[in-house]
């Protein structure tokens, strides 16, 4: 969906391997990404509507060409390379009372969830869904990894799955009973503004999945903080197509005129 793509990439080319690498991606795929992965010589085929129906497709011409495949979440050493992030996080920040983390299939929340839940179990881990692409917590639901019963659908492209995988499932299950970690989720208006609060803030492109985290924390989505907690939210993406910040932007200056011209209005005092 992204980051994995390009990671993939990255590592095709090191080992000199580019050329018979194949990355499948969805059809909407933004276009910045599809630049971004095909830099490093890999072959990126477009497929289907979502994330899930590129990634069986994967599965099969995988399986049928005799090709190694390299899953983006539902697999323990992707789950463990993703927990760096976490150990990261906490040699950083070690009294960090709360990390934030966009959720799609599960990966970098179980992997960040593993490592803090092992050096400071005192640190709840808050993983953040759009309302569009619920897929965890609509399987915590139902006490299975199940999909989705409605084609997800997202600005944050890169967390827009239909289904978690069977082990980031479990693993999540697992520190939500202990407490360790807790998801909720946020609207799409929040997202966009996070988008542009982040761009304005802090100089930081960051695409719909990178900014989740920030939209839960504007939003106060992120339960039981104080002014004195000591947050760290991951910003895990900026592959964001430039037409679509623009058009953000744009939206946010009108929106933020219009209120300026009602409240405020234009005269000495």
């Amino acid at each position: 969906a992204g980051n994995h793509a390009q990671g993939i990439g990255f590592a095709a080319r090191k080992l000199g391997v580019a050329r018979n690498t194949i990355i499948f991606v969805p059809r909407a795929t933004p276009a910045t990404k599809l630049r971004n992965t095909r830099r490093w010589g890999v072959r990126v085929v477009r497929y289907g509507e979502d994330f899930s129906e590129a990634n069986r497709v994967a599965h099969i011409k995988a399986e049928k060409w005799g090709r190694t495949f390299i899953e983006p979440f539902d697999d323990w050493q992707t789950i463990a390379g993703q927990g760096t992030v976490g150990l990261e996080i906490l040699a950083d920040l070690p009294s960090v009372d709360a990390i934030v983390v966009p959720v799609g299939g599960g990966g970098f929340l179980s992997g960040i969830a593993v490592a803090v839940a092992a050096c400071r179990p005192q640190t709840r881990v808050i993983g953040v869904e759009a309302e569009g692409a619920p897929c965890l917590i609509h399987a915590l639901q139902r006490g299975a990894p199940v999909e989705l019963p409605f084609r997800p659908g997202t600005i944050a492209d890169g967390i827009n799955v239909r289904r978690p995988g069977e082990k980031t499932f479990e693993a999540i299950r697992h520190f939500v009973e202990r407490g360790i970690v807790q998801l909720v989720t946020v609207r799409e208006t929040d997202i966009v503004q996070a988008i542009a609060d982040l761009l304005i803030e802090a100089k930081t492109m960051a695409e719909g999945a990178g900014a989740v985290g920030i939209a839960a924390l504007s939003a106060g989505k992120v339960p039981g903080l104080t002014p004195a907690s000591h947050v760290a939210i991951v910003v895990s993406g900026g592959n964001i197509d430039p037409e679509l910040t623009w058009r953000i932007m744009y939206e946010r200056t009108v929106a933020h005129m219009l209120v300026i011209r009602v409240a405020i209005p234009d005269r000495p005092g």
